[in-house]
């Protein structure tokens, strides 16, 4: 007995280090479509793969079991392995397609099924039973089931039914009409009805999914009509060529006129393969909304970089309020405390700068991974989110920084390179194209070709839009406003304000869909208020 069992336990045991392994590369490669500066991976929580947990769990459960029969040298435990390694088995052929595991849907309750696998739900419920799928696949459009009933249970069965034959009557039409009358509400043998039959399981179950998937369309954002998701039954445990009688092939005809497809009989082992992230890349034309534009006109991005870490500390020293830089920042109306705070805040921001220089990781991005032309490369913004960024530059920017500002609002290359230490037009940012009709009280349509992920995009960042401001948290207008013309174009949306990000990521499908980011994410860049002028000190 134990022979049987060890290479069961064996490959649970191996399961669970695959799963392991499987949940942590499903979660980063199925993360939504946002390109992520090295210091904004946080800002796009990893999601779990539903139903996983329950899986391992139950795999915990059978190895105890079948640890006490090793030990013991008892009987079969009650536990079913080929159940559970059926389903890790589709699991790994589905790889990043998986969504979702042991998913319970909803039916339409069907008056003449009163099937022992359909769970009951709440009386006054429309919809007053549930099915389980097993696993769920490519966006929800395609269910697969598992069923481990075994070739002998199968013949037992059909004897079983042979043996209510009586002499005086026909042996094929009975056949016949037993098959004809399995996927009714009882299973006709004579005088006799069997509740527990495997048969009349397998084609109930089959009508129940068929059910739910009608009652279940999927929608994909806004396509239209929505699609029944297709239905897969593996008869993992089934060879029918071993079943030398005709009602077996009834059988699976019933399954197919039904719709369902059936794959019988066990599969070779499915190798784990490496789940690998997609590389997601940008467009060529970008939309840049309000905090993108403060970051391009900041001196931490255009300023002569210290040459080493501790000089950040001493360009906007937080320790004294005698700081120059400090001093700085309280003539231009801070508050001593507001003002240790936003230069400490600078100190952070200029850190990764010099490790991931804005400027140089957007030609990086553009140039030399996407291969994009620079004569193709366009960026893009909103005038809402131009004019914003005026004032603001305006209130509280140093004067190299209002200089940027004047020189991206009047299209002048030259004097937005001036000051700084980049290699004039060493990215064709200028002149920066400015979206039609792109007030804040004009809203962009929803795109109706192109890239699912701007459709995304767009009905996330909509759905913020018709939020109460109290229930926005800290979204505000017009970053919804940058995301949803963003979105209407087809281009990819570059921000640093990452609790939108955070925010607009739940609704986004994941970036192994099409490999296009609907969202750049990039680190944030305060303006310095003039800190920033200092060098050393």
């Amino acid at each position: 007995m134990s022979a049987g069992i060890q290479p069961l336990r064996d490959r649970l045991n191996a399961m669970l280090g695959e799963i392991e392994i499987f949940e942590s590369e499903w979660q980063k490669a199925t993360r939504p479509a946002v390109l992520l500066a090295p210091c904004s991976a946080d800002s796009v929580p990893l999601a779990d793969l539903p139903g996983l947990k329950h899986l391992r769990g139950l795999i915990q459960i059978d190895l105890k079991l079948l640890d006490k029969v090793l030990q013991t040298i008892k009987r079969n435990p009650s536990v079913n392995p080929s159940y559970l390694i059926s389903v890790w088995e589709q699991v790994l052929r589905n790889g990043l397609n998986v969504s979702h595991l042991f998913k319970t849907v909803r039916v339409s309750k069907d008056p003449e099924d009163s099937s022992v696998f359909v769970k009951q739900a709440k009386p006054h419920s429309k919809l007053s039973q549930t099915v389980k799928i097993d696993i769920v696949s490519h966006n929800g459009r395609r269910w697969q089931r598992i069923n481990t009933v075994k070739n002998s249970k199968i013949i037992a069965e059909f004897k079983e039914l042979d043996s209510y034959l009586t002499d005086d009557e026909s042996e094929e039409n009975i056949r016949e009409a037993q098959i004809s009358e399995l996927d009714s509400s009882i299973l006709v043998m004579g005088s006799c009805m069997f509740s527990v039959s495997r048969l009349l399981f397998t084609l109930r179950l089959a009508r129940a999914l068929t059910r739910a998937a009608r009652d279940n369309p999927v929608t994909i954002l806004d396509e239209n009509p929505p699609v029944i998701p297709t239905i897969t039954l593996h008869l993992t445990r089934l060879d029918p060529a071993s079943i030398q009688d005709p009602r077996m092939d009834q059988i699976l005809e019933k399954l197919h006129d039904m719709g369902i497809e059936t794959v019988l009989g066990p599969r070779p082992l499915a190798v784990y393969r490496s789940l690998s992230p997609p590389r997601i890349l940008p467009t060529a034309q970008l939309n840049l909304d309000l905090s993108c534009l403060r970051a391009l006109v900041s001196d931490i991005t255009h300023a002569p970089l210290p040459e080493m870490a501790k000089e950040c500390e001493r360009r906007f020293t937080t320790n004294s309020d005698t700081s120059p830089a400090i001093r700085k920042l309280i003539e231009r109306g801070k508050s001593a405390e507001g003002a240790t705070i936003h230069s400490q805040q600078l100190t952070a921001q200029l850190l990764p700068e010099i490790d991931h220089e804005l400027i140089k990781t957007l030609h990086n991005m553009l140039v030399e991974q996407a291969g994009y032309s620079v004569a193709d490369i366009q960026f893009w913004t909103t005038n809402e989110a131009l004019q914003r960024m005026l004032r603001i530059v305006n209130d509280i920017g140093s004067d190299t920084e209002k200089g940027r500002a004047k020189a991206i609002a009047d299209g002048d290359i030259g004097g937005f390179w001036a000051s700084s230490r980049h290699p004039h037009q060493y990215m064709p940012l200028l002149p920066i194209q400015i979206f039609a009709s792109s007030t804040i009280e004009t809203l962009p349509e929803l795109p109706s070709t192109g890239p699912l992920c701007f459709r995304s995009l767009y009905h996330s960042a909509a759905s913020f839009w018709s939020t109460p401001d109290s229930n926005r948290g800290r979204v505000t207008p017009h970053t919804v406003h940058s995301m949803m013309f963003g979105a209407s174009k087809n281009i990819t949306t570059i921000t640093a304000n990452h609790q939108s990000i955070r925010a607009f990521s739940r609704g986004l499908i994941p970036a192994s869909e099409e490999g296009i980011a609907s969202i750049w994410s990039i680190g944030p860049r305060n303006l310095t208020s003039g800190a920033g002028e200092l060098r050393e000190e």
